[in-house]
């Protein structure tokens, strides 16, 4: 049986920090993968245009949760007032659309 060492870039992803990303994720040997902690501090998700990609549902989302923590709301976590965490229930519908269409 033939091993695989390491994963082919896809054609399809041009994104150099996206795959750079994706390829820490993936990696075969789980001593050498990058950690959940770890990826969330990769340049995909905190470079400057990662984080001008924010809109400003997502940023009012975080304000909101910001001001209910403030208010007494136990449950509010880190991630609910950080907006780069936040998806917006629109862009996820619009992805779903987008993927349907594709298929079609």
């Amino acid at each position: 049986m033939v091993k695989l060492k390491n994963i082919q870039k896809p054609s399809e992803i041009n994104d150099n920090i996206l795959w750079d990303l994706l390829s820490k994720l993936l990696e075969f040997d789980p001593n050498k993968r990058i950690t959940a902690a770890l990826a969330l501090q990769h340049p995909f998700f905190t470079s400057p245009e990662a984080i001008a990609d924010v809109s400003k549902e997502q940023q009012d989302l975080a304000s909101l949760a910001s001001v209910a923590e403030l208010e007494g709301n136990s449950s509010i976590s880190e991630f609910d007032k950080d907006p780069t965490f936040i998806v917006v229930e629109s862009e996820h519908k619009l992805n779903k659309i987008l993927i349907i269409e594709k298929k079609y």
